[in-house]
């Protein structure tokens, strides 16, 4: 999985590889962070790719799909990468 950290506002884009996946059935996979979902992207045989949405608790990325569930990788929150406007003039 990668990156492995991201603002806490979220949008970051996670890319989860192995085999096997759900192709073309967007629906059949589900990747939760915690408490929050993530939105499904794409899904190919060999790639998942997820946005994150803005930070609930806990860091543990899920992933299930065809009824198998894996929760082995870890996705930190982090403030200081998360962009912030400070001024805007026009």
């Amino acid at each position: 999985m990668t990156p492995t950290i991201g603002g806490h506002k979220g949008g970051t884009i996670i890319t989860i590889t192995g085999k096997g996946f759900p192709i073309k059935d967007v629906s059949r996979a589900h990747v939760s962070i915690g408490s929050v979902n993530a939105k499904v992207i794409s899904v190919s045989n060999t790639v998942i790719k997820v946005e994150t949405l803005p930070m609930g608790t806990g860091n543990t990325l899920n992933l299930t799909f065809n009824s198998l569930s894996v929760t082995n990788e870890e996705f930190t929150y982090r403030d200081d990468i998360t962009p912030v406007i400070t001024g805007l003039s026009i």
